[in-house]
């Protein structure tokens, strides 16, 4: 998940969802490869999941920032996609 701004997206709201490679060879014979990188996005956020149910606390229908119960991290880190990039 991206921790800076990225193809037009805020921070935490890219996700990088994998890479494929095509080899190709060029009219001359020369190697090349073609590069393609799958993002998915999400206004609201990766790491935050939608509340519809809780009228207690006035949250209902909102989205809260959830971690893991077993150790507090997020659901998705945070990290530069950037140099994919270039």
């Amino acid at each position: 998940m991206n921790s800076s701004a990225i193809l037009g997206g805020a921070p935490g709201t890219v996700l990088f969802d994998g890479a494929h490679a095509d080899r190709r060879l060029t009219t001359v014979g020369a190697e090349n490869w073609d590069m393609t990188y799958k993002f998915l996005y999400v206004a609201s956020g990766w790491n935050n999941l939608l509340q519809p149910t809780a009228k207690m606390s006035g949250t209902a229908g909102t989205f809260q920032q959830v971690a893991r119960i077993s150790d507090g991290s997020p659901l998705y880190q945070l990290a530069d996609l950037g140099p994919l990039l270039q």
